[in-house]
């Protein structure tokens, strides 16, 4: 076998293991920051169950100044949630293959998340409505994790492969 068929596998030759770098594994603040990605599919779940029982619970047809308020702010919900949600399903077998398309991923996500949260607290505020405190905690740790996953020194020594 050649070094790149062993490095296919994560087996190197003996002259090939020293230009490896070690690798660290998932854990610590990364696997906190993976749980991200195991929720974001359940919250899309969950947002499509509530558009489509609002939609049961409302007549399809009449689009009338009660349901288009209504309508609007789920979808604002619903497809912020899906687009995470698919970020996350593609990031997840990467992050824990510990891949280094999984760190883009990974910033793309934060970044969906934390523009989400923004989105969500300006229709808030355009409706009148008190903004829940859990969209300034999205969106503070939305950055935290951007910058955590921007310099930090496990995130370069654990996605090597």
């Amino acid at each position: 076998m050649t070094c790149q068929r062993l490095r296919e596998r994560d087996v190197f030759c003996d002259a090939c293991r020293a230009l490896v770098p070690e690798t660290r594994p998932l854990n610590g603040w990364l696997l906190l920051a993976t749980v991200n990605l195991f929720i974001a599919p359940v919250n899309f779940v969950s947002a499509l169950g509530r558009l489509w029982t609002g939609l049961r619970e409302r007549s399809l047809g009449l689009l009338d100044g009660e349901i288009a308020p209504w309508l609007g702010w789920s979808l604002l919900e619903t497809i912020p949630a899906g687009v995470l949600s698919g970020i996350a399903v593609m990031a997840l077998p990467r992050v824990l293959g510990r891949r280094r398309s999984a760190v883009p991923l990974m910033k793309a996500f934060f970044v969906g998340s934390a523009v989400s949260a923004v989105l969500v607290r300006w229709a808030f505020s355009r409706l009148a409505l008190p903004v829940p405190g859990m969209l300034d905690w999205a969106l503070i740790s939305s950055v935290l994790w951007l910058g955590y996953f921007q310099t930090s020194n496990d995130v370069q020594q654990t996605f090597v492969r």
